[in-house]
């Protein structure tokens, strides 16, 4: 039965014409009997007695693979369905098809009780329709246009005539598109004082009462065709009133979901097509912007607009590909970002004056954000304010928690001094349970005072916990200017640490004095430096000769207490400075800190709280380790390589 009418809808039920186009569809709803037959009133048991039903239709062409189901409410259960034994229907098979095939004859055996009840006739998909409370629901949005229903009273005759009327008839909405693909989702809605909305549903009574139940809002589901045209099939319901449908189309995109929404006059005679372009975007952010109900980001456009975020709570929805797309930093964050286990990937771009980052400043909560292949190229001079630039962040004031960098890069050419670091330029405040991995920077030109990191370049306040940089790769390239730092987690730090480790490559090819560290480049001025439970790993190399070398923590300078606690590294410094901390320094105060040394490689005066010990040895100190550092959720537990003797692992 073909009842989809391309481009024109038939909101009509029964008792109403319709209009079509097409000679063999369907003209009316309300067709007399043609042809009967009569049984011979005979019953095949006290229980059930033999129908035959004579059937008509207009519009459909019976064959013998159809079934209908007959019977009346009769439910003691709150709900069942129509082949369910305690429905009182039941399901007949076509046993004669009339002349043109309009007509057909259906026997089969009735419950002996229905006599004198007014018989329900159905056809149509079983699974459609529901018994409840002595009525009957029929789903006809899940039809497709097909379901059609017959009353007719039964009392003691074995035959009865039904007419069929159809009780869904479907329209269609061609949508054409232009610079918009990827279409996934419509929904089709009716303002509230609209006469009109879309049927969803019909109820039978017993007595055989019919009434219908509309919705102002309904999902369609999309069918591509050629050319970026779309159809969308649904039900409108009965109104003289002309009405504008809203239709709102939801594309799929790498970069995002998009929402795109028209509207369309229609009435019950109206042809359905309509174009979207790319204008008809709606960006509107979903949400109240609280922490109940966040707004929701869900494409680069939405990401991108987060201007006025103070106090706001945003929360990302799905990952986002930033590939091909001019991407403009969000300067200062003031309210709470929630990633979501989310990524944001493929972002370039490039920092002149000023500080940068994908987040410029932090001064709140970025939180449970991952970022990959993200590629900064900084030029110019860094702002006089926290001069910095990282990827995620240029400098951090607030919180940075759970969020990770995967396989990017910074370059740059600097001419005034400032922090550079993977994940965060500069911070003064707390980051925890973050990871750097297999990142890099890959070139620090220019002639000013940096301090360069795989976790965090420069860090003057709050703590970090529980983070580590993997696989990442540092070159410095600074002249005339010494003093610049480079640490495998951080540049310069003055802050407390816990629960850290970096595993990174360093290289400097700078003719000034440049201090370099498996873990920390330097530590300097009087702040206090408080790490405990952290380890290094990795080489470093120099071309220079004016440097500080240390396999953990480069070079002390200034005042202030350095207190070290269950700390170790491996890191490789290829025969040059110190294996743990530079011999000469006085400034730390080390507990229960190792190093390993490598072939070739020396080490004179090692201060006081340090030791020399093999991988091995070094295994068997986890117990010691954890004992005194008693954390909650992590711990340390014996690595399998000699590089990584002991790692950090969540419990």
């Amino acid at each position: 039965m073909n009842t989809f009418f391309k481009s024109t809808v038939y909101a009509a039920f029964v008792g109403l014409t319709i209009f079509s186009s097409c000679s063999d569809e369907i003209k009316d709803f309300t067709v007399k009997p043609d042809g009967t037959e009569q049984g011979d009133g005979s019953a095949t048991t006290a229980e059930t007695k033999n129908l035959i039903i004579n059937a008509t239709a207009t519009g459909k062409k019976w064959v013998v693979e159809d079934v209908i189901y007959v019977g009346s409410p009769s439910a003691a259960e709150n709900e069942v369905t129509i082949d369910n034994q305690s429905s009182g229907f039941t399901k007949f098979t076509v046993s004669k098809i009339g002349e043109g095939a309009t007509s057909a004859s259906f026997e089969g055996e009735i419950p002996a009780n229905l006599s004198g009840k007014k018989l329900l006739v159905f056809y149509g998909n079983a699974a459609d329709m529901k018994v409840a409370a002595s009525k009957v629901t029929l789903d006809l949005a899940s039809q497709n246009g097909t379901l059609m229903s017959a009353t007719a009273d039964y009392t003691e005759e074995e035959s009865i005539n039904a007419t069929f009327s159809v009780e869904n008839a479907s329209a269609e909405l061609k949508i054409q598109t232009t610079d918009v693909s990827g279409l996934t989702e419509a929904t089709l809605s009716f303002d509230e004082s609209s006469a009109m909305g879309f049927t969803s549903s019909k109820e039978f009574t017993a007595d055989g009462v019919g009434t219908y139940t509309m919705q102002k809002s309904m999902n369609a589901a999309l069918t591509a065709g050629e050319n970026n045209e779309y159809t969308i099939s649904f039900i409108p319901t009965v109104s003289e009133t002309p009405a504008k449908m809203n239709i709102s189309l939801k594309a799929t995109k790498e970069s995002g979901d998009y929402t795109y929404k028209t509207k369309k006059e229609i009435s019950s005679s109206s042809n359905y097509d309509v174009e979207i372009k790319s204008e008809n975007v709606d960006n509107s952010l979903f949400g109240a912007g609280t922490e109940e109900s966040p707004y929701i980001i869900d494409n680069v456009d939405k990401f991108m607009g987060m201007t006025e975020t103070t106090d706001r709570f945003y929360q990302l929805s799905r990952d986002l590909d930033f590939t091909g797309i001019e991407f403009t930093p969000i300067a200062t964050f003031a309210g709470t970002f929630d990633g979501n286990g989310m990524t944001i990937s493929n972002l370039t771009f490039t920092v002149g004056d000023g500080n940068g980052g994908i987040f410029v400043e932090n001064t709140s909560t970025i939180k449970n954000l991952n970022v990959a292949d993200v590629t900064v190229t900084k030029t110019g001079s860094f702002a006089s304010n926290n001069p910095s630039v990282g990827i995620l962040t240029a400098s951090n004031k607030g919180t940075i928690e759970n969020c990770s960098t995967n396989n990017s890069s910074i370059t740059a050419t600097i001419s005034n001094a400032g922090g550079i670091g993977i994940l965060s330029g500069e911070n003064s405040s707390n980051i925890r349970y973050c990871k750097v991995i297999g990142s890099s920077i890959i070139d620090i030109n220019g002639s000013a005072q940096c301090f360069v990191g795989g976790l965090v370049g420069k860090c003057t306040g709050g703590e970090i916990i529980f983070s580590y940089v993997e696989n990442a790769d540092i070159n410095h390239n600074i002249t005339n200017m010494s003093g610049s730092a480079i640490g495998g987690l951080i540049g310069q730090c003055n802050i407390s640490i816990e629960g850290c480790y970096a595993k990174a490559s360093l290289y400097s090819g700078s003719s000034q004095t440049t201090s370099l560290g498996g873990f920390i480049g330097v530590s300097f001025n009087g702040n206090p430096l408080n790490i405990k439970g952290c380890f290094s790993t990795g080489d470093i190399e120099i071309t220079g000769t004016s440097n500080n070398i240390s396999g953990f923590i480069g070079n002390f300078t200034g005042n202030g207490k350095r207190d070290i606690s269950y700390c170790y590294t491996t890191v490789d410094t290829k025969n040059k400075g110190g294996a743990f901390i530079l011999s000469s320094s006085t400034k730390a105060e080390c507990k229960n800190c190792y190093y390993t040394l490598s072939t070739g490689q020396t080490t004179t005066s090692p201060i006081n709280g340090t030791e020399k010990v093999d991988a091995e040895t070094l295994r068997g100190k986890s117990t010691n380790f954890n004992d005194a550092l008693d954390w909650a959720d992590y711990q340390f537990v014996a690595g399998t390589t000699d590089t990584e003797p002991l790692i950090i692992q969540k419990k």
